[in-house]
Parts: structure tokens; C-alpha cells; sequence
């Protein structure tokens, strides 16, 4: 039996994580008290339920006596496949969701020092879950399809699931990543009038990039860490890695690359690979 345990922000998407697992056949149960989940995972082994879904409230994160790595252990000594998500957001977005929604955060008090206080309060987990999601930046639609893309059973959850994802510094490194690299060193189309307004999503960008020498000896000698990387990662069971390509607006050079190393490694059957270029417009104002 599986169960899969989300927490994280008030507002930074449990319930929308949550629903995904559900349409995914996932029983589901939110902000039960953890002493009563060995009771109900019992309940559910009589039944057909075969994977459940736990979203555990804030509160129960702020309590000095609880010890989550210790409950994730003694549920896997039972025979339980555990796995966790944590969700994650910047307050400035948060607080544009509160205000949208209108609803008030659990924790009382005016809105930034309530979340203040759950952060300060809960952050401490985070190492303690299999995933960290960093839902600033991406819509309810692309966290349901993440998701769903790492728990659909049909997409065989042995393989290793890797992230290529580009960003601008200027806005923000990402946050989620499991290794940023730093590729401003890059030749930078931005210089260039007839690509300063493309980005890495065009072929022209693209070419240009990856035209040059120093890419060339940079993706040669990364290919070997990647492959090295990746292959560690699969046989201590990690089921998914973020790599995180930045330049300076992420338009051109950082987007180049994602773009790159998913298409390399999407070829190899033991892989399955996303890409999300986090800053990537229309209309690219910087490279």
C-alpha cells in the first residue's frame, strides 16, 4: 500500500495537489490527526484502497512534539510505500491568493505575520519530504500536471524523473532546484538586434547558442556529470531531480540549454524528463 503525505503553505496549492492525486484514484483524507493514520491505513488494507493521500494540516507541523521522521520510518517498517510532497510558495504570492480568495489564513492575525509564523514554524520538515514544490511561479494547471505526472502508476514511478528547467537571475534564482548552474558565461543572443526580442525557444537562438565553442566544450564536459549524476540519483532511489539553468533574464542562453539537456536525455528509455522555463515571454527584453 501506498500513502502519499502533503504538506507545506497555507495557500501554496495542498488541496490542489491533493485533488490530482485523488483523480488519480488516491484516497483521500485531509488534516486528520497523524496518531490516527496507522488506524485508517488498517481500516483501508481491509478494503480495495490501495494508495492513499494524506494532506497534513499546519497546525500539526508546529508541534514541539512531533517527530516526522520517525513517523515516516515506523509506517514504512509496516510495510507502507511512504512518500510526501511539500508545498511551497513566496509570501508576495501568497498574499495575492489570500486576497484573491478572501479567505483568512489559519493562523490569526494580520496576513504577512501570519505567514511569517507558519513559515518560521514549519520549514524546519522540509528536508524530511521526498519533494519540495515551489508553486511561486507556476499555475494550478502545471502543479496538477506535475503531479500527476510523477504519481501516475502508468508512468512507471522506478524511473528516474528528471526537471530541466530555465530562469532569469534577475528574478529570482529557483527555488526547487536540486542544482543550479550558472550559465551567463554563455555567448548572449540579446546582443544580437534580429534575437534580442526571440528567446531559446527558437531555432534561431538556439543554433546560435549552441553554435559556439565554449557551449560545445561546456555540454561535452557536463554530459559526463549528468550521466554520472543521474545514475547515482537512480540507484540510491531518488525519483526525481531539478536541474536549474540561469542567465541573466532567462530568455536566451538558460532556456537554450533546458532545452538542450531535455531533448538529450528524453532519448534514454530509463528517464523520463520535463522542461519549464520559469521567465521565457513572448517577446524576450533580456538574455
Amino acid at each position: 500500500m501506498e500513502i502519499v503525505f502533503i504538506a507545506g503553505q497555507s495557500g501554496a496549492g495542498k488541496t490542489t495537489a491533493a485533488a490530482a492525486l485523488e483523480d488519480l484514484g488516491y484516497y483521500r483524507v485531509d488534516n486528520i490527526p497523524l496518531s490516527m493514520v496507522e488506524g485508517l491505513v488498517n481500516q483501508l488494507r481491509q478494503s480495495s484502497f490501495e494508495r492513499i493521500c494524506v494532506v497534513i494540516g499546519g497546525y500539526q507541523l508546529v508541534s514541539d512534539k512531533l517527530d516526522l521522521r520517525g513517523f515516516f520510518h515506523d509506517l514504512a517498517a509496516k510495510g507502507l510505500q511512504v512518500r510526501s510532497i511539500f508545498v511551497c510558495a513566496d509570501d508576495d504570492e501568497l498574499v495575492r491568493r489570500f486576497k484573491i480568495t478572501r479567505r483568512a489564513h489559519p493562523f490569526d492575525g494580520e496576513l504577512g505575520n501570519a505567514l511569517h509564523r507558519e513559515k518560521s514554524a514549519i520549514y524546519r520538515w522540509t528536508e524530511f519530504f521526498e519533494l519540495v514544490i515551489d508553486t511561486s511561479s507556476i499555475s494550478v494547471h502545471d502543479l496538477k500536471e506535475r503531479v500527476v505526472s510523477i504519481f501516475n502508476q502508468d508512468r512507471r514511478l522506478h524511473y528516474l524523473n528528471i526537471s530541466f528547467v530555465s530562469f532569469g537571475f534577475k528574478y529570482g534564482i529557483y527555488k526547487s532546484a536540486d542544482n543550479v548552474i550558472d550559465v551567463r558565461f554563455l555567448p548572449n543572443p540579446y546582443f544580437i538586434p534580429d534575437m534580442r526580442y526571440q528567446s531559446g525557444l527558437d531555432d534561431q537562438v538556439y543554433d546560435y547558442v549552441l553554435g559556439h565553442e565554449l557551449t560545445l566544450a561546456f555540454v561535452s564536459q557536463w554530459r559526463e556529470v549528468f550521466d554520472n549524476l543521474f545514475t547515482w540519483y537512480a540507484q540510491e532511489g531518488k525519483s526525481y531531480v531539478t536541474i536549474a539553468f540561469g542567465c541573466t533574464g532567462g530568455q536566451h542562453r538558460s532556456v537554450s540549454m533546458a532545452r538542450y539537456w531535455s531533448d538529450t536525455y528524453r532519448q534514454h528509455t530509463g528517464y523520463h524528463v520535463f522542461t519549464h522555463h520559469r521567465d521565457v515571454r513572448p517577446a524576450a527584453e533580456n538574455g
